[in-house]
């Protein structure tokens, strides 16, 4: 019979446990690991000196599972972790860049896709995405337009002064 305490086939491909939690499904197997980052995911738990049956913890993961955290982390304040990492969003985010990367040398659709392993149309795509995001950050970084004097103006107080409202092709100023 197959231990699947230490199974790593327990998750799917490409999913990893924070060091706690891997601890802990090392341990006492998977299911407790995850119920823990279920129920206390992102939370600082006060654990007791002792392993108590009535604790919260004990309750909702198992007294074996409390009694471990209590023997290694007894009297302190820790933060249990949020639960398995998806490095699928971590990795998006590197293909984008990648992307953009390699479309700044140059390199052709084709090529991004093929070296990327991706479809020519996810490429497509994430170039579109980096210069929708490109433009955004660059919006963010101008300062508001403020109309400078033109020649044979003066800059100079009167109510016209400070920023002036866009004008529509084909209007004049009244």
């Amino acid at each position: 019979m197959p231990d699947d305490k230490t199974d790593p086939g327990a998750l799917p491909a490409g999913v990893f446990l924070p060091s706690l939690l891997r601890e802990v499904a090392d341990k006492f197997g998977i299911d407790p690991a995850l119920r823990l980052a279920e129920a206390f995911g992102g939370q600082q738990v006060k654990l007791p000196r002792r392993a108590r049956i009535d604790h919260t913890l004990a309750r909702r993961v198992g007294l074996g599972v409390h009694a471990w955290l209590v023997e290694h982390y007894g009297g302190e304040r820790i933060t249990i972790p949020m639960g398995p990492r998806h490095p699928d969003k971590v990795r998006a985010a590197h293909r984008l860049a990648e992307v953009a990367r390699l479309t700044a040398q140059g390199i052709s659709t084709a090529e991004i896709a093929r070296r990327l392993v991706i479809h020519e149309r996810h490429v497509r795509d994430l170039r579109a995405r980096a210069a929708d995001d490109g433009r955004q950050m660059k919006l963010d970084l101008v300062p508001a337009r403020v109309a400078e004097p033109g020649p044979g103006q003066s800059g100079g107080g009167g109510a016209a002064s400070g920023p002036s409202a866009p004008r529509r092709p084909g209007r004049s100023a009244a």
